[in-house]
């Protein structure tokens, strides 16, 4: 029987009160009005500007909602909730509560969710990244480095692991793709949802995350990605030969047509999009 991975850099915060919905709704990228009380979502709450300052998971509690974050993020994004709720019926509170995920693609299922109890929820962005739960952190004893590795081989960035704070656009790291979560284009405004909106309909992101593939380790994230001396983009997390980077979708694209070498570091690479994205190359190159 598999196991629960502890996450030891998530945490858990709580957000309740009689206008908890409409706040969050209001605020975030997320459709908070349409989540069920058994599923989880992922969303984001954008500077004006429209980059991300917190990504983060959601999911309803009782009569308000439980967000898993990044354990380094919690304490600010608690101070930036208390800032925007002003005389809101909103209550915040940080939970003591672990994050653990058993990974799935390998026959975790309703079973599974049912030995695991209620606060146990499918990963929204992948089916092979499993289930999420909340709970007590002896009760997980894997380690994470699986986990980590299977969200690499999938595809799926993470915030503070492959990017950081108000440095991307959601397109960038592919909240756009996942299906029924990360940015709801039909809710109403947003912080940051006039820039987001725009790249939308215009389809102007020229950057995305995609997964890159060595013969030997790849260099530490934020490592530079070129061509032919060119910058093309920057690398995130990886695991052995397997990794994530945030590149010019048509830099990268002309170099692949090109046959000209593309390199992380000194490490030659080759460069393949996710199997989830609905995107694909540009059709021009440059």
């Amino acid at each position: 029987m598999n196991q629960p991975a502890l996450l030891p850099n998530r945490a858990l915060l709580r957000i309740g009160g009689g206008d908890a919905e409409g706040f969050l709704q209001n605020l975030v990228t997320c459709d908070i009005e349409g989540l069920r009380p058994d599923a989880l979502t992922l969303g984001a709450l954008l500077t004006p500007q429209g980059k991300i300052l917190f990504e983060f998971f959601l999911a309803r509690e009782g009569d308000g909602f439980v967000i898993d974050i990044d354990a380094s993020m919690r304490a600010d994004f608690l101070k930036r909730l208390t800032f925007y709720k002003l005389r809101a019926d909103v209550h915040l509170a940080p939970v003591d509560d672990a994050v653990a995920v058993l990974p799935g693609g390998d026959g975790s299922g309703a079973s599974d969710r049912s030995r695991l109890g209620p606060r146990c929820f499918a990963d929204p962005r992948h089916p092979d990244l499993g289930l999420r739960i909340w709970g007590h952190a002896e009760a997980y004893g894997a380690p994470s480095s699986a986990y980590h590795a299977r969200r690499i081989a999938c595809g799926v960035p993470e915030m503070m692991v492959d990017f950081q704070a108000s440095s991307a656009f959601p397109h960038e790291v592919l909240m756009d793709q996942y299906a029924g979560a990360g940015v709801d284009f039909t809710k109403g405004c947003y912080v940051g949802q006039e820039v987001v909106s725009r790249m939308q309909h215009r389809g102007t992101a020229r950057s995305r995350f995609v997964i890159v593939h060595a013969q030997h380790d790849l260099p530490a994230r934020g490592t530079s990605i070129t061509a032919n001396d060119r910058d093309i983009g920057r690398m995130g997390s990886a695991a052995g030969g397997h990794g994530l980077a945030l590149l010019r979708l048509d830099r990268a694209h002309s170099a692949i047509v090109g046959g000209v070498p593309i390199l992380a570091g000194e490490t030659p690479v080759t460069v393949t999009l996710p199997d989830f994205v609905q995107f694909s190359w540009p059709a021009d190159v440059a």
